[in-house]
């Protein structure tokens, strides 16, 4: 493309795009990226005169004051992701921390934003990144004069540049050429840069409406090990004798280690999954019971609702895992895109492999920020949740959490077998291990899940 020769685009034919796009209901992600000075602010103020802001978000945070600094590094752009037929518009994005580091020199590692892209564009939204190409000399000077004018101190991403050596140019040029497609745009300060942006975003929103989502990538799935499934649980196992001790014990305990790991800014989450009346809320209460209430909270979690539906699968989860030093424990969670959905049919065989993928990264992502991660399956017999299916209908204050769809979900039992044998053997592993729970005697379960959230707690 010569950006002498682009034509800028009307903005009637921008609004006509968008407008396009929001009868689509395609969702795009939008990055204009490069480094201070180099003109990113002229591109973003014409993207937003030319559209419609009603559906155009704009993201842009100062690096160090950035919300999310205490959670895993993408949390905050989970926050912002634009719902279908909404442009979200994200100023560096997750690019800000490999430019800086390209710029003092350090190593760049692009695995997170690898897998943040693929699945956006797994879930069917579009994704525009445009790189802006800049003299660094020349981004110096501008930076320079601003600072001057504004009388203000630098930002970390100011100084990076201002103290950048001569190898610099080349490092950020390879960050450009290693992660999905760019549109390098030259100097963005000059009005033909500024048209060529506009015509390729227009261009851009065009195709996206007009075109199906991609079909799925192959995925990298792999089993990770012969996981144990379901048949090998021993559902015979009782508590012992001294269970109402023992029980106290390690709640005493647990309040001890989830007090360490508050005071060594470790995030602690809890994962239970398992049947239908399988013990769940009894467990969550003897977890909660001995713990300060402002170091926890527990999220039910149910089918995704209409607004959740609108965005990646995983956006619901990503906006509740805690803070650095918090706890939350998930009654059920995302296993059941690969449990219920699939059962259900809700979803393709081509999106329940690809979402082992995606939930063994979102694990990965917690797992390397510090947070101790606790996967429990709370197992029991076809016969015993038959009779707790009966008592509860037979006590008034239980009465309301037995449904229809637990039935169905009853005659469905096979299935969910299988479903979850497959979820254990793709999704253990080193740093995540799934704890396959018997919990036909209910003191048992309990003491085994208290147990292992100990045991995962030593190491804080």
């Amino acid at each position: 493309m010569t950006q002498a020769k682009t034509r800028k685009p009307s903005r009637l034919s921008a609004l006509k795009a968008q407008q396009a796009l929001q009868s689509a209901q395609r969702a795009v992600v939008l990055v204009i990226a490069g480094v201070e000075g180099s003109g990113r602010h002229a591109i973003l103020n014409a993207l937003t005169h030319h559209f419609d802001t009603r559906g155009l978000r704009i993201n842009a945070w100062l690096q160090e004051g950035a919300a999310g600094q205490d959670r895993p590094a993408l949390w905050r752009y989970w926050q912002h992701l634009p719902r279908a037929g909404e442009i979200g518009l994200f100023l560096n994005g997750w690019y800000a921390d490999p430019i800086l580091a390209a710029l003092r020199g350090q190593r760049v590692d692009l695995t997170s934003q690898r897998l943040l892209e693929n699945q956006l564009q797994d879930a069917g939204a579009s994704l525009i990144k445009l790189w802006i190409s800049a003299d660094l000399d020349g981004a110096r000077k501008r930076l320079r004069g601003n600072l001057a004018a504004e009388a203000r101190l630098p930002t970390d991403s100011e100084v990076a540049l201002l103290a950048a050596d001569a190898g610099a140019p080349q490092r950020l040029n390879r960050l450009c050429q290693t992660c999905s497609p760019w549109q390098v745009i030259d100097h963005g300060h000059g009005p033909a840069a500024v048209r060529a942006a506009l015509s390729h975003v227009v261009q851009a929103l065009t195709r996206a409406a007009a075109q199906a989502p991609p079909p799925l990538p192959a995925q990298r799935l792999r089993r990770r090990r012969a996981a144990q499934g379901l048949a090998q649980v021993d559902l015979t196992v009782t508590a012992p004798n001294n269970a109402a001790s023992r029980q106290r014990a390690l709640q005493h305990e647990l309040s001890r280690r989830v007090w360490a790991a508050h005071n060594a800014r470790r995030a602690v989450v809890l994962v239970l999954e398992g049947w239908d009346a399988a013990g769940k809320g009894g467990v969550i209460r003897r977890v909660t019971d001995p713990l300060d209430a402002r170091l926890f909270q527990v999220v039910p979690v149910s089918a995704p609702s209409p607004q959740a539906r609108q965005y990646p699968y995983l956006w619901r989860f990503w906006r509740q895992l805690p803070t650095d030093g918090q706890m939350t424990v998930f009654d059920r969670s995302w296993y059941g895109r690969v449990l219920v959905e699939r059962v259900e049919g809700t979803i393709s065989a081509a999106q329940c492999r690809r979402a082992y993928d995606e939930i063994n990264d979102f694990e990965q992502q917690m797992v390397s920020r510090g947070t101790v991660l606790v996967k429990c399956w709370l197992h029991i017999s076809p016969d015993e949740q038959l009779r707790r299916f009966n008592a509860r209908a037979r006590q008034p204050h239980k009465r309301h959490k037995l449904t229809d769809e637990d039935w169905r979900n009853r005659e469905r039992w096979d299935d969910y077998v299988e479903a979850a044998d497959d979820m254990f053997a793709y999704t253990d592993r080193a740093d995540a291990r799934w704890h396959l729970v018997a919990a036909e005697d209910k003191a048992h379960a309990r003491l085994t899940v208290l147990h292992h959230l100990c045991e995962a707690l030593t190491t804080v």
